[in-house]
Formats: structure tokens, sequence, C-alpha cells
């Protein structure tokens, strides 16, 4: 029996645990998690702060997504790649049409 996938519902919002910011979907599925350790010795974790603004960074996705340019641009990504706005990034845009050339 096939399972029926999952439904992330919009809004997302942002919950502060002891060492962590969940990310979680309109029906409580958990999107993300961003631990931090705001410990003077570990320098490869987060600060507080800064998983914070990631964390809402991320909830905002379902918002940014209803915008049609910030959707238009999500197929001419790939896996781990990121769409670079041609207004914010000309140069490296002319870049990349020259490597497919």
């Amino acid at each position: 029996m096939a399972q029926e996938p999952r439904r992330i519902l919009a809004p997302w919002s942002v919950e502060e645990g002891d060492s962590t910011y969940l990310v979680r979907s309109a029906n409580g599925f958990v999107i993300s998690a961003t631990y931090f350790d705001d410990e003077p010795h570990r320098d490869f974790n987060l600060r507080k702060e800064e998983a914070r603004r990631l964390a809402v960074a991320i909830s905002r996705l379902p918002e940014l997504l209803e915008n049609d340019k910030a959707a238009a641009a999500l197929p001419l990504t790939g896996p781990g790649r990121v769409a670079i706005p041609t207004i914010n990034a000309p140069d490296l845009q002319k870049e990349a049409a020259k490597r497919k050339a």
C-alpha cells in the first residue's frame, strides 16, 4: 500500500527550544531544526542570533514562493544551487551563459 505524500501546510512558524529553533508547518510537521551554542570555546556552532535569523528565513519560504519571479527561478536551479536574480548579479549570469555555450 503506497503512502500518501505529506502536505506541508503554510504558514510556517519558528519555535525556540533549549538549544535549537524549530520551523513547523501549520499542521505541526517539523521542517527544520537549527541548532545553536553560545559557548565561547565552540567556534563551529551557530550563535543563538544566527540560528534565529536562519530559522526565520526558512520559515518565510512559502511566502517567497508566492512571488512569481522567485517561483519561476526555482526550475533554473539544481540540487545545492541557489537562483541568482539577474537584477542583483548580472555579471554572474553572463558568465553562466558563457559556460553553457
